[in-house]
């Protein structure tokens, strides 16, 4: 009986049958905008527990599943290699943003803009503002 319970619920996990979802209300309108889960297979939390060992294998065998509790989304399984490259993708994003911050951070340290810094600091509101110098030329004040 076990065997013929597991091709049942493996069964209704290919077709997804197995979640309700929410449904809108007649009469309303449904948001414009699907979620990213909304084309996955669904099992119920019920059937995943049941019937363990035959979703590990349906994942395993390359299907995202959304197991749903109470008719919503709970979590997602999804195959390891999938994984893998998600956490791959995350960081070499990572790398790439802090080679950024480094590059700015090194801008930012070059001594130009720290006597920039330092003239504003010594400014004083009561004076103009002294004008850029020319080649050759002198300060002035404007």
């Amino acid at each position: 009986m076990a065997g013929k319970r597991r091709t049942r619920v493996i069964g209704r996990v290919a077709r997804g049958d197995t979640a309700g979802g929410a449904r809108p209300a007649p009469g309303r309108v449904s948001e414009p905008a699907a979620p990213a889960w909304a084309g996955l297979a669904r099992v119920s939390s019920t059937a995943a527990k049941n019937d363990f060992a035959g979703v590990v294998h349906r994942v395993e065998r390359g299907a995202a599943l959304v197991v749903m509790r109470h008719d919503r989304p709970a979590v997602v399984m999804i195959p390891l290699e999938e994984y893998a490259a998600l956490a791959d993708v995350n960081a070499r994003r990572l790398d790439a943003l802090t080679a950024r911050f480094d590059a700015e951070l090194a801008a930012m340290n070059a001594p130009a803009v720290w006597r920039g810094t330092q003239q504003g600091f010594e400014a004083r509101l009561d004076q103009a503002p002294v004008t850029r110098r020319r080649k050759g030329g002198a300060r002035t004040r404007a």
